[in-house]
This record gives structure tokens, C-alpha cells and sequence, in this order.
């Protein structure tokens, strides 16, 4: 199934489902992030459109320079249609292709140092997982690594499942799957390193669904907690991210905003989890922050907020809110079409 291009995956019919355990309700306040030094970290573009990752560095304002410090392109580099990408600690980059054929979507690791026409350090051609029919003819959507570990965690257009690889295995074959009944369209993964456990955006479920992280986990378990509901505001999630102090970020694409939670709502089981956000930025009644269509998000760890929209990434001010506008939007001649964004160390 091929993904339009800055539109929604298509949405199954929901259906009525166990919940699972339910997020709990902590006492919100309205913080609003440190915005501390992000210097030394660099923006990572993944440009879908011109088969290319584009790499900015930024100051210690986090302002991206004008000029890429470089571009990862080439045919020795695999991509194919890359859509989203993440950086671990050591500055090694991940990255999920779509694929233009049918069951050509991939994942690929980069070293650090990758530039020009880099062959990946690991490629996992998703069509060479033949004992799981499912991923066949599907596409990678979201990618995150493990902060300990730098195992994969990758999410499939309109499924069930987000999928675990080996960061140092040669095996084809996922080690690990995440799934359950509360789960039913993975649109996007992130690895909160701070409180242990692996966040799912379901843009069926209008929900974040958090599950243990466990290693070569293959059980079908429900998530633990639950991000969902009127109050929440979350309307068709794309994309999501944790900042330094553990506050979640959400893109959602139904209604073109960002909204911000505290890691805690997920984190004391016991009640539902319709817990409004700390702050929204966007939506329909902010045109200068205007995020319609905006397909991904990346969040520094002081808080400064970077989202890939139409043919730029607009970058927020740790904090921002309502209709604030950008603190600048960052054009480059090398974008075709970006698609999704990380930010980490080079």
C-alpha cells in the first residue's frame, strides 16, 4: 500500500476494544520546558522526495544553519522514499524507507561520520522477513532506537504491531514485536529512556499507548498505560517525541497542532487516561502556527521543538504555545519533500 505524501494513512473503522490498563491522573502544571543549551546537536531531515538525509548543525540557541554541514545521498546508501529517521546517543542515524515498488520498504543504520553516497552500516530489507507475511507490501512509517541498546523499533502503515530489530544482528528476522488489542494503527514509536517503556501514536485510536520495554518481547499484551480521549485533544497522531525532562510531544495531523503532556499521565495506572495536555501549539485558530499537513516532529532536550511542514521545518521556541509563530523556518535547496525530522549529537 503506497502512503500518500503529507496525508493520513487510511483509518480503519474503529471498533470496540479492551482499553487495557488505563492512564492515571497526576496534578498538571503548566510548565513549560527549560529551553537549555542544545548546543553540539545537529537537525536531521529525512527529505523523502529527493531520496536524501540533510543534516544541519545548530547553535546554541537551536537555530539550524542555512547550509547543510552535510547530505547522505546515493545509490550505495539504500534509500528509498526515507520518511522517518532517529539518532541514538552516539550519533548514529536510523532510518525507515517506504520504498517506491511494493515490499520495498527497508530499514537502515548510518555511521555517524556518513556522508555522500554512505553504504548503511546495517540494511534490512523488510521484503526478507518472509516468515511474517504481514510486512510485506507494507511500509515503515515511524523509527525510533533504544537509548541502551540501539535496537530498532519500527511502526508499519496502518498496523498493529510496532517491530523490534537487533542493532548489531545480521538476521533479517525481528527479535521482538509489540502488539495487542488496544493497538490499531502504529503510526509512530519513541523510546522513553526516562521511564522505561516504548510509546505508540495510534492514529485510529486518537490514543499514546505505552507498553514495557521488554527486550525480544513477542507476546500480544496490552499496553500498561493509556493516553486517550475528549480532553486530551489528540486528533489523529502522527508523530511523537520525549524531551530531556520526560514531557511528550504529539503532531497531530487531524487537526494541524501540537500538544504536550507530562511523562507522568502515563505513568500511575488506576483511572482512564482523558488527561488534557500541559499546552497546545497550532491548531485551526492559530495561523501563525499554522501545522496543517505538518508530517514530523522532533523535540530538543531543552524543549525546542522542530516540525517538518510542507517543503520546511519550522522550529519552535521551548514552551511555545497557541498561536505563537516560529522562531524561524528553515528552507534549504536540497528539500524536495521532507517528510520527518530528529534531532541528536553528530
Amino acid at each position: 500500500m503506497t502512503t500518500p505524501v503529507h496525508a493520513p494513512v487510511p483509518r480503519r473503522r474503529r471498533r470496540s476494544l479492551p482499553r487495557g490498563l488505563a492512564a492515571a491522573a497526576l496534578a498538571l502544571t503548566a510548565a513549560c520546558g527549560s529551553g537549555g543549551d542544545d548546543d553540539d546537536l545537529f537537525l536531521f531531515v529525512a527529505d523523502m522526495g529527493g531520496d536524501k538525509i540533510v543534516i544541519f548543525d545548530l547553535d546554541a540557541d537551536g537555530l539550524p544553519d542555512a547550509n547543510p554541514e552535510r547530505v547522505i545521498t546515493g545509490p550505495a546508501t539504500r534509500l528509498d522514499r526515507p520518511y522517518d529517521l532517529a539518532v541514538d546517543g552516539h550519533g548514529r542515524l536510523f532510518v525507515a524507507s517506504l520504498g517506491v515498488a511494493p515490499g520495498a520498504g527497508r530499514l537502515t543504520i548510518y555511521h555517524d561520520d556518513a556522508d555522500g553516497d554512505a553504504t548503511p552500516r546495517r540494511d534490512i530489507d523488510l521484503a526478507g522477513s518472509s516468515s511474517l507475511f504481514y510486512f510485506h507490501a507494507l511500509q515503515p512509517v515511524g523509527i525510533d532506537a533504544r537509548a541502551h541498546s540501539e535496537d530498532i523499533l519500527a511502526a508499519f502503515a496502518d498496523q498493529a504491531v510496532v517491530v523490534e530489530f537487533e542493532f548489531n544482528g545480521t538476521s533479517q528476522i525481528p527479535t521482538g514485536e509489540f502488539f495487542g488489542l488496544d493497538m490499531e494503527s502504529a503510526a509512530d514509536v519513541a523510546h522513553d529512556g526516562n521511564r522505561g517503556r516504548v510509546l505508540v501514536a495510534d492514529r485510529t485510536r486518537n490514543a499514546v499507548l505505552a507498553y514495557p520495554d521488554l527486550r525480544g518481547n513477542t507476546r500480544g499484551l496490552d499496553a500498561e498505560e493509556e493516553l486517550s480521549g475528549p480532553a486530551t485533544l489528540l486528533d489523529d497522531p502522527i508523530s511523537l517525541d520525549v524531551d530531556g525532562a520526560g514531557r511528550i510531544y504529539v503532531l497531530n495531523y487531524g487537526n494541524g497542532s501540537v500538544t504536550v503532556y507530562d511523562g507522568n499521565v502515563l505513568g500511575v495506572g488506576g483511572i482512564e487516561g482523558d488527561i488534557a495536555p500541559l499546552r497546545r501549539l497550532g491548531g485551526p485558530a492559530a495561523p501563525l502556527a499554522d501545522l496543517t499537513g505538518a508530517t514530523g516532529l522532533a523535540v530538543s532536550p531543552g524543549g525546542r521543538l522542530y516540525v517538518v511542514h510542507g517543503n520546511s521545518v519550522k522550529v519552535f521556541a521551548a514552551g511555545a504555545h497557541g498561536n505563537q509563530a516560529p522562531l524561524t523556518v528553515l528552507t534549504s535547496p536540497e528539500f524536495v519533500m521532507p517528510t520527518g525530522v530528529a534531532v541528536g549529537e553528530d
